[in-house]
């Protein structure tokens, strides 16, 4: 199973990058001190956004969980893991939906640490995605006979 939110990540990377260009045309054309001041804050926010904006795949193939963290514009073939478990590790884990920002929190069993926590923040993912996100690690979770995160 495979769940991405690149659509979205895309779609929001190309109005940022339109509105960016919009705005250093107004800069050049606009002869007002003010305005030119608001508009280049606004660039320069939108231009950090825009190198913060991350297309997150979360990946459950057979054995091992992965999530790969790449940027929209990105145009490589083979992205590194950013997570890579296996499912056995997987003791827990917290789902947290507010607005279309979703906290993850896995609790595994590791044998280096007694207990390790994995936080990530996964943005622009619909309810439905998240609700088959969550089924999964359901799943995991029963296979590995777990209790539910108190």
């Amino acid at each position: 199973m495979k769940i991405s939110n690149y659509r979205l990540t895309q779609c929001i990377a190309y109005l940022l990058t339109a509105i960016i260009i919009s705005s250093i045309f107004l800069i050049i054309w606009l002869d007002y001190l003010v305005s030119d001041v608001i508009l280049t804050v606004t660039c320069v926010v939108l231009f950090s956004l825009l190198m913060r904006l991350q297309c997150v795949i979360y990946e459950n193939s057979g054995n091992c969980v992965t999530f790969r963290k790449h940027h929209p514009f990105t145009s490589k073939k083979f992205i590194p893991p950013f997570v890579e478990l296996p499912q056995s590790s997987i003791k827990d884990f917290n789902f947290k939906n507010n607005l279309g920002i979703t906290k993850l929190t896995l609790r595994l069993n590791s044998k280096r640490k007694k207990n390790a926590v994995i936080k990530m923040l996964l943005l622009g993912f619909t309810n439905s995605q998240s609700k088959k996100i969550v089924s999964s690690l359901q799943m995991i979770r029963l296979k590995n006979d777990n209790s539910p995160f108190s």
